[in-house]
C-alpha cells in the first residue's frame, strides 16, 4: 500500500513537472510584471514557463482593445488556450486568473472558457500615511520607517494586484513638503536638497512600482493645512495637530497652496491624481466660501500645471459653517455643479458609506455629514462617478463573513452612477 501511494505521488508530480509555453505579444512594464507573477504561481504546480511563438505556444495572449478596459476572455482554439485582453490590466488579470487556477491543481484542458469584465472601474485602498497624519502618537510614528521602505510597498502593491485593486490613495493632512522644495517658499520644508532628493527617489519608485502593477496613485489631503515649518515661519495655519476647527484663509496660505500643488504635479509625471476633503479645518466658512477657496488654491494649482490629472472630490462634510455633521439638498446640487465644472481627465465624488460604519448594513442610511439626497446621481452625471469609502470598524461584528450579507451589499451598491 505504501509503495502504491509513493508511486501515485511520483506520477502526479511528474505530470505537472513540464514546460508551459506562453506567447505574449504586447511587452510593457505591466505585461512583463504579469508574466513574472504567472511564473511564480504556476511554479507551485511544477510548471516551468518558457516563451514561444504564437503558433506553437500552449497559451497565447493577444490584445483586442474593443473588449474594453481591464476585460479579458479565456477561450480554447484547438490545443491552445487563448487569453484575449482589452488592455495591459486585462492581460495582468487574465494571467493572474489562469495562474491561480493552475496553482490549485487544474490542467490547461480543465480551464473553462469565460469573459471577465469589471463591474466597478475604481477599486481603491485608502492608506492613511503617518506623515502629517490627522492623529498623533506612537501608534502612527512607529510606522514612519516602514512607510519609507520600498520592500514593504513592493509586497503591499503585489497584494493589491492579486486582489484586483487598481488605485492606491495616499492620505495626509499635507504631504507636499515631503515631495518638493517649493520654488518660492523653500522655508516650507525641513529637508535639505540631499534629503529631498532621497524623498523624491522614494516617491517616484513607489509610483513606478504601482504603475507596473496596473495601479494608479492619488494623493488626497485635508485642505487648509500647511507644513509645520511654513506655519512657524509665517505664523499661519498653526493648528497644533488639531484637525477640526476654523482654517487659515490668508492670501499667503492661498498662494503657497496653489504653487506647491502646481509644482508637485509638474515634478511627478507618474502621479495620477489628487483629491480633497471639503470639510476639516474649514470651519467658519459657508459651503460657497469653501468652494471658492478650493477654486483659488488647489484647483488653480492644477490649472497652472503642465498636464491635467484625475481628481477625487470628497463631498462636503457640512452644509453650514460648522466643521461637519449635516447635509442639504441645496448644497448637494451646488457641489455637483462645482464638480461638473472641473477641468480634469476623470472626476469622482467620494462619500463615507454609512459614515464610519460602512459594513454595518447593505443599505445606505447616511454619509459623513448626514442623510444624502439623490442630487449627485439623479439624473446620472456624464462628468463624474460616485465612490463609496467603507471604513472597517464593523468587521468586529463579523457580518462581512456572511455570504448572503455580502451578496446583498454588492448587489445594492453598484448602480450605474457608481465608480
Amino acid at each position: 500500500m505504501k509503495v502504491a501511494i509513493l508511486l501515485l505521488c511520483f506520477l502526479s508530480f511528474s505530470a505537472f513537472s513540464k514546460d508551459l509555453t506562453v506567447s505574449l505579444t504586447e511587452k510593457t512594464p505591466v505585461t512583463g510584471y504579469a508574466l513574472g507573477q504567472f511564473r511564480q504561481l504556476v511554479a507551485k504546480a511544477g510548471f516551468e514557463v518558457k516563451e514561444a511563438a504564437p503558433t506553437t505556444a500552449n497559451v497565447v495572449v493577444a490584445t483586442d482593445a474593443t473588449l474594453g478596459k481591464e476585460t479579458y476572455r479565456i477561450e480554447r482554439q484547438g490545443s491552445q488556450l487563448r487569453l484575449i485582453t482589452g488592455d495591459d490590466n486585462g492581460t495582468l488579470y487574465a494571467l493572474l486568473d489562469l495562474g491561480e487556477q493552475l496553482s490549485w491543481g487544474k490542467t490547461l484542458v480543465q480551464i473553462p472558457a469565460k469573459t471577465v469584465r469589471p463591474r466597478l472601474g475604481f477599486r481603491a485602498v485608502k492608506f492613511n500615511l503617518p506623515y502629517m497624519a490627522y492623529r498623533n502618537g506612537p501608534s502612527l510614528t512607529q510606522h514612519d520607517l516602514t512607510c519609507r521602505d520600498l520592500n514593504f510597498w513592493e509586497a503591499y502593491l503585489d497584494n493589491m494586484a492579486q486582489n484586483r485593486f487598481n488605485v492606491l490613495s495616499l492620505w495626509s493632512q499635507h504631504l507636499f513638503h515631503y515631495m518638493v522644495i517649493p520654488d518660492n517658499f523653500p522655508e516650507a520644508t525641513q529637508f535639505n536638497e540631499f534629503e529631498m532628493g532621497e524623498w523624491k527617489m522614494f516617491w517616484k519608485e513607489l509610483f513606478r512600482m504601482a504603475h507596473e502593477r496596473g495601479i494608479e496613485t492619488y494623493i488626497i489631503n485635508w485642505n487648509t493645512f500647511v507644513s509645520p515649518s511654513f506655519a512657524r515661519a509665517h505664523d499661519v495655519g498653526r493648528y497644533e495637530g488639531a484637525h477640526i476647527g476654523e482654517g487659515d484663509t490668508t492670501k499667503l496660505t492661498e498662494r503657497y497652496t496653489r504653487e506647491i500643488i502646481r509644482q508637485v504635479i509638474d515634478e511627478y509625471d507618474d502621479l495620477d491624481g489628487l483629491g480633497i476633503t471639503l470639510g476639516e479645518r474649514m470651519g467658519g466658512q459657508n459651503p460657497d466660501e469653501r468652494r471658492a477657496w478650493l477654486d483659488r488654491t488647489i484647483l488653480a494649482g492644477m490649472r497652472d500645471a503642465k498636464r491635467k490629472i484625475k481628481f477625487v472630490y470628497r463631498a462636503p462634510l457640512s452644509a453650514n459653517e460648522k466643521s461637519g455633521g449635516n447635509t442639504s439638498q441645496e448644497n448637494d446640487v451646488r457641489s455637483r455643479k462645482h464638480v461638473e465644472g472641473l477641468d480634469v481627465t476623470e472626476a469622482y465624488v467620494e462619500f463615507k458609506y454609512n459614515w464610519s460604519h460602512g459594513h454595518s448594513s447593505p443599505n445606505l442610511f447616511h454619509v459623513h455629514g448626514g442623510k444624502l439626497s439623490d442630487a449627485y446621481w439623479n439624473p446620472v452625471s456624464e462628468k463624474f462617478k460616485v465612490v463609496w469609502t467603507l471604513r472597517n470598524e464593523d468587521f468586529f461584528v463579523l457580518r462581512w463573513g456572511q455570504p448572503d450579507f455580502i451578496r446583498e451589499f454588492i448587489q445594492n451598491n453598484g448602480a450605474n452612477y457608481v465608480g
